[in-house]
């Protein structure tokens, strides 16, 4: 899923991945228009999603660029990628683990009722429509819960705090158990509108999925719900409970998601550094996120000798390419 970062990132990507497999590209145009990449195993979408932070056009891009690859290719397994992923381990390496864990999702996910921080965290945007009355109210709910707390912990690919007001005293502990209340009937469908119930239970989790191609057929049969669409289509940064949840609901075998994804800042996940890179090692993921754009960078560098065979030395980066 490419959009705004330069052709040399994206061609950092694709030439860390190699020539063994189709890669194939959904490039939003709009907002980078020189992006072209000439391989020989590199294709681009037709009729791009326009896409966006946070935006559903991003989770149509994502279906999109899946149906497409089942269009052009009968494959194994999809590996959905950004420009600023990078395999850390070698892709043989991935492919004997597809072959061993026999998922058909590879996916970080957590259930939002399985934690009061999580319900909190997520519930704001789970149920209910992004700028509405009731999407504020729970807004509101999660201030009160959290307070000013702004420390967090990465779990499933994404941040959650870790301190609430709930043991504060005072009125400030009434008002979490208060928000901590009112989430709670939301969840259960109490005067909010939202698809989840016992059956279809909320997740949340990182949007980098692995899935087979059983698993991409039902994904693509899940959106033609448009009923369904329409609800994630509504909340605010939907990609990260709608994948996930249609993947954990689907009755089909699901593993730990393939990513190692930095801690985050704020919402977003942090730029990798050579700081990072014995923690890299040690996650065991095949992919991380979210390196520097320069391909140049250091980290990048380290990245590429480590996939290196033994004794092979890092060629310089063509900034041209």
């Amino acid at each position: 899923m490419s959009a705004v970062q330069p052709a040399q990132t994206v061609g950092s990507l694709v030439d860390a991945l190699g020539t063994r497999h189709p890669i194939l590209i959904h490039h939003d145009w709009s907002q980078q228009p020189d992006c072209t990449l000439s391989r020989p195993n590199v294709a681009y979408v037709e009729n791009p999603q326009r896409t966006g932070w946070a935006d559903w056009g991003f989770s149509q891009g994502i279906l999109r660029l899946v149906s497409a690859a089942m269009e052009r290719e009968r494959f194994d397994y999809f590996q959905l990628l950004s420009p600023t992923c990078l395999p850390v381990r070698p892709i043989e390496a991935f492919e004997a683990h597809l072959s061993a864990q026999g998922a058909d999702f590879l996916v970080d996910a957590v259930r939002l009722d399985s934690d009061p921080h999580v319900l909190m965290s997520h519930g704001w945007r789970a149920f209910a429509a992004a700028g509405s009355l009731r999407h504020r109210a729970l807004r509101r709910a999660r201030k009160w819960y959290f307070g000013k707390n702004t420390a967090g912990v990465s779990r499933n690919g994404l941040a959650f705090p870790v301190e609430s007001m709930v043991d504060a005293g005072g009125v400030a502990a009434i008002l979490a158990r208060i928000g901590h209340g009112l989430t709670r009937q939301a969840s259960r469908g109490n005067g909010f509108r939202h698809p989840f119930d016992s059956g279809f239970p909320c997740y949340a989790g990182s949007t980098w999925f692995t899935a087979s191609w059983r698993g991409c057929e039902h994904l693509l049969e899940r959106a033609r719900d448009d009923a369904l669409t329409r609800s994630f289509a509504r909340m605010h940064m939907g990609d990260e409970m709608y994948f996930p949840s249609i993947f954990m609901n689907s009755g089909m075998p699901c593993a730990p998601a393939a990513h190692y994804i930095a801690r985050f800042v704020d919402a977003r996940p942090a730029w990798l550094d050579v700081s990072n890179f014995d923690e890299i090692q040690r996650s065991g993921a095949f992919f991380a996120r979210k390196f520097p754009e320069d391909p140049a960078s250091p980290v990048r560098t380290a990245v590429r000798a480590l996939l290196l065979p033994p004794g092979r030395r890092v060629e310089p980066v063509d900034q041209t390419s």
